[in-house]
């Protein structure tokens, strides 16, 4: 396995605890400190990370550099990955980091976190493509419904519109027809319960997406339901690291 890239021992990393509670302060004097962008720097990383204080952007910064979330994820030298639910962008440039000659399309529903996504992934220029879009099983639109748990955990739906932000609606083929030729190594989703219908999908077209690296957080019981059908299908082995699950379709 590849080196990975775990802040814990950077000197360089800027204390996240100290800087919460500064921004906890200015928060209670008035100040719109959620709203403000804080440029992150360490020499691990090619450019810096800008994230917003309080939100759940620094949970997202810790998880992934921090705690070294993707350090045991087993693939080399990946060429094409896709980012499903990338959120700011913090696993995308993580990967961008991890393997330099990979390309990422990072794709994330929520409006609310992708002018950040596109903010972060600018400085890697045509090696990044950040997209505004749910990722399901049909082709169309989709809701969003925020969730209380931060920028990190919005869904979408397909029930009543009204009141609720509406991105396009993709599914795997959309974004496979983006891909130059047609090859993608690597799968990464996080996508909070739409996982379910991705899955169920996916099961129809695996032929597509052969030699891919999946690597899936699962939200619900149908959602593992489908992926233990999807991994009898074909007949892979699955192993864990952190939240996801992790399968290479044949």
């Amino acid at each position: 396995m590849e080196n990975s890239f775990s802040l814990v021992n950077q000197r360089y990393f800027p204390p996240l605890g100290t800087a919460a509670k500064l921004f906890k302060l200015l928060q209670q004097i008035g100040l719109p400190v959620q709203e403000l962008g804080i440029p992150i720097w360490t020499k691990r990383l090619q450019h810096k990370v800008i994230l917003r204080p309080l939100t759940s952007d620094v949970s997202a910064f810790s998880q992934i550099f921090i705690g070294d979330e993707f350090g045991r994820l087993e693939i080399k030298n990946p060429k094409v990955i896709l980012d499903l639910g990338a959120n700011i962008g913090c696993t995308s440039i993580y990967f961008l980091n991890r393997w330099p000659d990979a390309k990422i399309f990072a794709v994330e529903a929520d409006p609310a976190n992708f002018p950040l996504l596109v903010e972060n992934l600018k400085p890697y220029g045509s090696r990044a493509t950040p997209v505004l879009g749910a990722v399901t099983d049909y082709s169309g639109y989709a809701a969003i419904e925020r969730s209380e748990m931060g920028h990190w955990a919005s869904r979408i739906t397909e029930e009543d519109i009204t009141g609720h932000p509406t991105v396009p609606a993709v599914t795997l083929g959309n974004i496979l027809s983006w891909v130059p030729d047609k090859r993608i190594d690597l799968i990464k989703m996080d996508i909070e319960g739409a996982e379910t219908a991705v899955l169920g999908w996916l099961s129809l077209h695996v032929p597509e997406f052969a030699g891919a690296l999946l690597a899936v957080e699962l939200h619900n019981n149908l959602a593992v339901k489908r992926f233990n059908k999807l991994t009898m299908q074909i007949s892979s082995d699955v192993y864990q690291f952190g939240e996801y699950h992790a399968i290479y379709l044949p």
